[in-house]
């Protein structure tokens, strides 16, 4: 059933906001974690995408009370992690000291916080403007771990500010001895980060480089970078008409290398 519905959505037979709702009022009987992260994932990362900016909050709170009503009803500590990661991932600003809180103690909802609930935590402060690339820069020196250095990547690329912004972009798309360095796990943790709702007019410059930059890359980094680019960069909530006539003249265009024209159309 939840794959019939996110299949509606995608096809556009289904509003986003009702997408929500139906999560809001089915999703806390599920007890299989699997599905939960499935669907909370879904309505995070593709359904608040296709909604109208003036329901955004409304589709956050939603996604926000099913997490909670899931983590108070389970007995399943796996239901009740899924619970958990997935509303840190939609906290908004009034949260922000719950967040904070708990870096600061090292546990929430009564457990301590392993590595990977440490760094989502920091990753929505990010997001939310809310932390620094200081705070960013000491979480890692204190646990250096691969995860850690992708999280961090994340992380720095989710802040609004528009030199971090740049320095993501730099290490994406251009070519220079730290660029080149890059691996491919480092570069799609940059582009999970990059594109974030309500800092449009940070990243509204790189908007109209997109396609150009893809097709760059393609050539002087090859193709797993473009597709970096497109699969875990792609800009969806900024889909205005422009943009995407912009993409598809450039899935087509005969100076777009091949493997971009295929990852575009």
């Amino acid at each position: 059933a939840w794959s019939s519905l996110r299949h509606r959505v995608r096809h556009a037979e289904t509003a986003p906001h009702d997408y929500l709702q139906v999560v809001r009022q089915h999703l806390p009987a599920e007890t299989n974690p699997s599905i939960i992260v499935n669907v909370l994932d879904f309505g995070r990362e593709r359904a608040l995408e296709f909604l109208d900016p003036t329901l955004t909050e409304s589709g956050l709170s939603l996604l926000r009370d099913a997490c909670l009503d899931i983590e108070s009803r389970a007995d399943d500590l796996g239901v009740q992690l899924s619970a958990r990661r997935g509303w840190i991932a939609v906290a908004g600003t009034d949260h922000v000291e719950q967040l904070r809180a708990a870096l600061t103690s090292g546990t929430a909802w009564g457990l301590p916080l392993d590595e990977s609930l440490r760094w989502r935590i920091l990753r929505r402060l990010a997001e939310l403007g809310a932390t620094t690339l200081e705070e960013i820069d000491r979480e890692l020196a204190a646990a250096p771990t691969a995860d850690a250095t992708l999280a961090a990547h994340t992380a720095r690329a989710s802040l609004p500010d528009a030199s971090a912004k740049e320095r993501a972009w730099s290490l994406m798309t251009e070519t220079s001895r730290e660029a080149d360095a890059a691996s491919s796990a480092e570069v799609r943790a940059l582009a999970e980060g990059f594109w974030q709702r309500g800092q449009d007019d940070i990243t509204a410059p790189y908007l109209r480089d997109y396609c150009a930059a893809v097709s760059a890359v393609a050539t002087t980094r090859g193709p797993w970078v473009a597709a970096a680019l497109v699969y875990s960069g792609f800009p969806r909530h900024r889909a205005d008409p422009a943009f995407l006539a912009e993409v598809q003249r450039s899935a087509v265009a005969a100076d777009t290398p091949a493997s971009v024209r295929r990852l575009l159309a």
